[in-house]
């Protein structure tokens, strides 16, 4: 009876131990919220391609392992309090400092991908497309 009961537990532990993966989209609100600045008209820029970039953050139990502290907008409506927000400012970062000639990414779109076993060891990647402009 005592096997029984220890193979049961062994078995529900594996269970809720197993990682999980989620993919969630989403477009970042277009406007600047703390700071005092005219929005740019379209005379003012010129949209030069279309650019991506992404960056990854993982976490192990309560510590990050790896992603890095750039923030890739002025203001907005990212805290960087979590993983996801941290990845969407490096994610947006990435994509500016990649593209030369490029001043600001107009319209992002972001794609989060997340795995592993909450609360013990995840892996968040937040890859973000949009319009590069070059402020003229």
């Amino acid at each position: 009876m005592k096997k029984a009961n220890i193979m049961l537990l062994i078995v529900i532990t594996i269970a809720l131990l197993t990682g999980c993966s989620s993919n969630f989209n989403s477009v970042q609100p277009v406007g600047i919220k703390n700071l005092e600045l005219e929005p740019l008209k379209s005379s003012e820029y010129e949209i030069v391609k279309n650019i991506t970039g992404s960056a990854t953050v993982k976490t192990f139990l309560i510590f990050r392992i790896e992603g890095e502290n750039n923030f890739g907008f002025l203001s907005s409506n990212l805290s960087l309090k979590s993983d996801i927000d941290l990845a969407k400012g490096n994610a947006i970062y990435n994509a500016i400092n990649n593209n030369k000639g490029i001043d600001a990414l107009l319209c992002p779109k972001f794609t989060k991908k997340s795995n592993g076993i909450p609360f013990i060891f995840t892996e968040t990647t937040v890859t973000v497309e949009g319009k590069g402009i070059k402020i003229k």
